[in-house]
This record gives C-alpha cells, sequence and structure tokens, in this order.
C-alpha cells in the first residue's frame, strides 16, 4: 500500500523524503558533534569543522554537471514541445532512454575528467592556502592524513552526483533522498563510534570515507537496477556535439555554484583564518542550523524543479506557471516562519545539545536569521529560471561571491563574527536578493502570455470543442 501511494504520489514523496533527510543530517549532527566537542580538544574540534568548510570548494570541480544533468534528463524524458521562447540550454537529444543514455555516456567521462581537477584543488588548498592563515602552526602528520582521507571522500561523493542527479531527473528523487538521508545516520554514528575507540582526526576521517565510498556505490547500484539494461556504452566515444553543448551550458552554472560558496559556505573557513580555529565552534554551531532551516524549506520546492522542466518540455506553459507561483509563494513564507523559529528557539537547543556551550551572540544570530529569510526567500525564483533551461546569474553571482568575500575579510577583520552575516547581507541586497525575483518575474509573465496564446489557438480551431 505504501509502495503504491509513493509511486501514485511522487513529488510529495520527494518532499517527505528531503525532510527525512534533514532530520537524519539533524540526528547525525546533534549526536555527533558533542562527541566531538567532548574527546576533541577545542582547536582540533575547530580545525575539523573548519577542515569541512575547506573541502566544501572540492564542489566547485563539479562545474555545474549534476544539475544540468538532472535537468537534462527531465527534459529527454518529456520532449514533446519546443523549448519556452529565450530559453536554450536545453539538449536535442533523442526521447526517452535513447536519449537520456547519450547525456549519461556524456557526463560520466566529463565527470571522470574532474577527479585529477579535484585532487589538485585538495593539494592547493593544504599546500598552499592554509600554510599562510592562522592554520598554519596546527600541521602534523595526523592533520595531514585526515585532510587527504576527508578529500578523498569528498572527490567520492561528487563522482556519486552523476548517477544521483540521473535518478532525480527521472523522478526518482524520493529515492535519493531517502537513501542520503540513511548514509547522513550511518555517517554521524561512524564519526562517533571511530571518536569514541580512537579520538583522533584521522580516525572520524576514515569513517566518513567508508559512508562516501557506500554512497558511490548504493547510487550507482539503484540506478542501473531501474535503467534494466538501458543505460550501456554504445561501443563508440560519446557524441562530440553533446560532450561540448552540456559544458558549455553547465559551466555558467559551475560559476555560480562556486561564486556560492563565497557567499556562505566560505564563511567557516575565512573565521577559523582569520581568528584560530577555537573561534569556529559557535559560528559553525549556528551556521550548521540556519542552514538545515533552509534545506527543509527546499524540500518545498527540490521535487516540484523536474515536474516544472518537464512541464516546459510538453508545452504546458499554464500548469507550469501555476506550479512555478504556488511553489514560490510557499517556500517564501516557509521561509520568513522556519528563520524566526531558527532566532527564537535555536539558543534552547544549542543550551541542550552541547550542555550550555559556545553560541553567537543575539546581533550575530539576528543578522544570520535575516540572512537566511532573504537568502531563501530570492533563491526559489533563480531556481524556476534555471529549471526553465535559462541562467542569467552567471554575472551577478560572481559580483555577490565577490562582495561578500572581500566584505567578510574586511569586516571580520574589524568588527569579529558580526562582520560574516552584515557582509552577506550586503551583497546580496546589492546582487541577487532584488535581481533573482526581477528575473523570476519576467519568466512567469512569459509562461502566462505563452499559456494564453495556446488556449486561444486551441479556442480558435476548426476542430475546438
Amino acid at each position: 500500500m505504501i509502495r503504491d501511494w509513493v509511486r501514485a504520489h511522487p513529488t510529495r514523496s520527494a518532499s517527505l523524503a528531503g525532510w527525512f533527510q534533514q532530520l537524519a543530517g539533524m540526528f547525525g549532527a546533534f549526536v555527533s558533534i558533542p562527541f566531538v566537542l567532548k574527546y576533541l580538544p577545542p582547536d582540533q574540534a575547530g580545525l575539523w569543522f573548519t577542515f569541512q568548510g575547506f573541502l566544501a570548494a572540492v564542489g566547485w570541480t563539479d562545474f555545474g554537471f549534476s544539475f544540468v544533468t538532472s535537468r537534462q534528463v527531465a527534459y529527454s524524458v518529456a520532449r514533446t514541445s519546443s523549448q519556452l521562447p529565450e530559453a536554450n540550454d536545453f539538449i536535442h537529444t533523442r526521447p526517452g532512454w535513447a536519449g537520456i543514455n547519450e547525456v549519461y555516456q556524456a557526463s560520466r567521462v566529463l565527470y571522470l575528467r574532474t577527479l585529477p581537477i579535484g585532487f589538485a584543488v585538495l593539494v592547493a588548498l593544504h599546500e598552499l592556502v592554509m600554510p599562510r592563515t592562522r592554520l598554519a602552526g596546527m600541521n602534523s602528520a595526523g592533520l595531514t592524513v585526515s585532510w587527504y582521507l576527508l578529500g578523498i571522500a569528498a572527490l567520492l561523493a561528487l563522482q556519486s552526483r552523476l548517477n544521483q542527479s540521473v535518478l532525480d531527473g527521472l523522478g526518482l528523487m524520493y529515492i535519493t533522498k531517502g537513501v542520503s538521508g540513511t548514509l547522513l545516520i550511518l555517517n554521524g554514528l561512524g564519526t562517533i563510534a571511530a571518536l569514541h575507540w580512537f579520538r583522533t582526526l584521522w580516525a572520524a576521517s576514515v569513517a566518513v570515507l567508508i559512508v562516501a565510498a557506500l554512497q558511490l556505490l548504493v547510487f550507482r547500484t539503484i540506478l542501473f537496477r531501474h535503467a534494466k539494461g538501458k543505460l550501456r556504452p554504445t561501443g563508440s566515444p560519446p557524441d562530440k556535439e553533446v560532450l561540448r553543448k552540456l559544458w558549455k551550458v553547465a559551466v555558467p552554472i559551475g560559476i555560480v555554484g562556486s561564486s556560492a560558496y563565497c557567499v556562505s559556505s566560505i564563511q567557516v573557513p575565512l573565521l577559523g583564518a582569520i581568528l584560530g580555529p577555537a573561534a569556529v565552534v559557535p559560528y559553525y554551531l549556528a551556521q550548521r542550523i540556519g542552514q538545515t532551516v533552509g534545506m527543509c524549506v527546499a524540500q518545498l520546492s527540490q521535487p516540484q524543479l523536474p515536474k516544472f522542466t518537464s512541464e516546459c518540455a510538453r508545452g504546458d506553459w499554464r500548469v507550469a506557471g501555476r506550479r512555478m507561483q504556488d511553489t514560490i509563494s510557499a517556500v517564501m513564507a516557509a521561509a520568513c516562519a522556519g528563520c524566526l523559529v531558527y532566532f527564537v528557539a535555536s539558543p534552547s537547543l544549542v543550551s541542550v545539545w552541547t550542555h550550555s556551550g559556545p553560541y553567537v551572540s543575539p546581533p550575530v544570530l539576528g543578522l544570520m536569521s535575516l540572512e537566511y529569510a532573504l537568502l531563501s526567500s530570492a533563491a526559489i525564483w533563480g531556481q524556476f529560471l534555471l529549471a526553465a533551461g535559462s541562467n542569467p546569474f552567471m554575472w551577478s553571482t560572481l559580483m555577490n561571491g565577490g562582495f561578500n568575500l572581500a566584505g567578510s575579510l574586511f569586516l571580520c577583520y574589524n568588527f569579529g563574527t558580526v562582520g560574516l552575516p552584515l557582509a552577506g547581507l550586503i551583497s546580496g541586497s546589492c546582487t541577487n536578493y532584488w535581481y533573482a525575483p526581477y528575473r523570476g518575474l519576467q519568466l512567469r509573465h512569459r509562461l502566462a502570455r505563452a499559456g494564453s496564446e495556446v488556449h486561444a489557438t486551441k479556442g480558435t480551431s476548426p476542430n475546438a470543442g
């Protein structure tokens, strides 16, 4: 009965699975972080969180392939119509599994090519960046081993995105999110066991690496079982035109993603680099809770995006427009409510969670709450634009990331922790916080106009009625 309901309601199931994924992440963090603070000295605990912030930069080497692959699969499955005018990012592959296989084989080549680039990023961060920060005096053989173990885990997680993105594009997001949530629980429990038995960073890093390898294996197995032999090499290299188009479309999205890293993920590494690892823990806890709230809100929209892309591919402009309008309204309302709860309740949560451990001051928390509310409310407009096959955000997000990075450096040096969310608010208000809704409203108008034209054409058709 449950399986039938899930198959009949894939979008709702994906939202429920997404909330399970976030709850699983919260559980893993809720259980593991107190052990990190208990078994590791403050500087090493801060270093553990700082490493994770730096390693998020490995995600740059995705170059936007995962999003483009997922969107293209959703388009290839449903393609029966021309694209929405002004959207030229879709690739005209063969429809159905034949087109999906074309995209998969080309994406696989691109993902394999990112491996040496990702490893080069690991080496550059460890050898060139961190020695020039407050982390320089903490270098040792054990910490180096921990860094590269965590780095290899990040590269494996990156490779698993290929299989996950195809499953998402096929409308199986409820599976990928359910599996991801389960693995997050395993990751937290593995970290706890490693710290309890060995009480070292490298042991916890081994636990993370094992879960990352398991994730790659599980997603690949699920995809190939679902494909039932339809995904297989053709015996010849992937079509060069598909490769070229994937690269051309993905790189601007990858630039948006790497610039977004300079908006949020860079804050913890910057704090550790400027003020030292011991200053990281309070801000990391607040950021982790705030980002979890944002991801819980995002579960309202993520399952809707492949559906929206498929509706655009079929030419169902009115249905796509209604889906966009309803989803954006729900996300913006949930973002405001969630960030208000975050501001009011998170200090008590952290007090219980870490046994009255350190936390950010009320002014810092207030600025973070406002920043997350604005970020979620603006991002949802941009997600629908990307799902419709256009990406107008490369330059605005580059500016946002650059302004935020420069502002964070200046304000954090001069005002401490409060400078980080303040820089994010200033840079976002100058760029995407207004630009994304502006472009989203233009898309909504085009959908409404296209839907009216189709309706009028059907109404005047000789066979109408």
